[in-house]
């Protein structure tokens, strides 16, 4: 019996995309290694085990999900005003084992100028280690975008997305409830298993699409997107458990208002859902611009969010510090786990740093001829 329940366990764990479950579905395991010498955790495990089964497969995904322009929406390619752009975002959560959960994301985007219209090129690579590194997911996307004015003061950006996703999962070195070495009281690796899953792999295409506008006036700029990922509802055959993956939608937005032209206030959100399951990451910055004559531009910023959604619990209170200085934007920000699973475990806290270098425009859009004078 205890072998079937930790193998569910183990399927659930890399099939659910989600930080909080799969932390859930962890300690579940770490339940079943000592459910066989204390009883009275039966009724815990049942609850848990409730609960996994009611989680939903998500995406790899950031709490700064305007640094992760790519995931958010392909349209967000070529989304800013300069030459090229590269983003380096790392994000840490739980300490609830030995190993946190890991993701990073490299991206580098830039701007074609073709028949004086202007198309956008990006590229981007994540990874994501979680599970206590037994789950990997690699993503490799390469998006094009097309950039068209409306009026003098709004224009709109469309993406194409298509990308490779790998994902693999390896319970090498992790114990099980039968490799309890009663002479030391401790679980021991090397002990034989009767468990024959050691190594899963999966591997599929993946297509996306989006749509921004964009308004900008002196003192306020605001911006709407959607977009659409999984378009071809891809399969994915991962532990011998056969899935139709389903269209995931974002919708986002941003208001950025400026006073005094040193003082701005930018509310920003970030919707996402999937089937019944959704995301809402909502908030916005204070920022305040530093005048120095040594230095082009330079504004530090704070921001608070809230991660929660439709018919949810609350997941995470977000706090965040920044600093853009020249052609470089820097940010840091810290998840505190307020949902209710630190009841069960310990916070599931997370921190993400973001940094973002755009490169000053070399496109001359007027040209002048000097003339001599007499």
């Amino acid at each position: 019996m205890k072998k079937c329940l930790l193998k569910s366990v183990f399927k659930l764990a890399a099939a659910v995309g989600s930080k909080q479950s799969c932390i859930l579905l962890l300690h579940t395991a770490a339940y079943l290694r000592s459910i066989f010498y204390d009883r009275s955790k039966y009724i815990k495990l049942f609850c848990l085990l409730l609960v996994c089964m009611t989680a939903k497969s998500q995406t790899i995904h950031f709490s700064q999900f305007f640094s992760a322009t790519m995931l958010t929406n392909p349209a967000n390619t070529g989304n800013f005003e300069s030459d090229w752009r590269f983003t380096d975002l790392v994000r840490s959560q739980g300490n609830n084992f030995t190993e946190p959960y890991k993701t990073n994301l490299i991206s580098f985007d830039k701007h074609f100028r073709i028949h004086n219209q202007q198309i956008n090129a990006s590229v981007y690579f994540s990874n994501d280690l979680s599970a206590q590194n037994t789950l990997m997911i690699n993503q490799l996307y390469f998006t094009g975008g097309y950039q068209t004015s409306v009026t003098v003061k709004s224009l709109l950006l469309f993406g194409l997305q298509a990308g490779y996703v790998q994902k693999n999962s390896s319970f090498i070195g992790l114990t099980l409830p039968e490799q309890f070495d009663m002479t030391t009281g401790q679980f021991n690796s090397g002990l034989p298993s009767s468990e024959s899953f050691t190594y899963s792999d999966t591997k599929y295409l993946d297509f996306a699409s989006g749509v921004i506008w964009k308004f900008k006036s002196p003192g306020f700029e605001t911006e709407l997107g959607a977009a659409v990922f999984q378009l071809n509802k891809p399969h994915e055959n991962f532990m011998n458990n056969a899935i139709e993956l389903q269209q995931k939608y974002v919708v986002h937005g941003s208001f950025e208002k400026r006073f005094k032209g040193v003082i701005f206030l930018k509310p920003q959100f970030c919707y996402t859902w999937v089937n019944r399951s959704s995301e809402l990451i909502a908030g916005g910055n204070l920022g305040y611009g530093l005048v120095q004559k040594s230095l082009k531009t330079a504004v530090v910023y704070m921001g608070a969010y809230m991660r929660t959604g439709i018919a949810r619990n609350n997941d995470s209170a977000i706090l965040l510090a920044g600093l853009e200085l020249n052609n470089w934007n820097i940010c840091f920000s810290y998840d505190y786990d307020i949902s209710y699973l630190h009841t069960i475990t310990s916070r599931s806290n997370a921190f993400e740093l973001s940094v973002v270098y755009i490169r000053p425009d070399t496109f001359l859009d007027k040209k002048t001829v000097p003339c001599e004078l007499y």
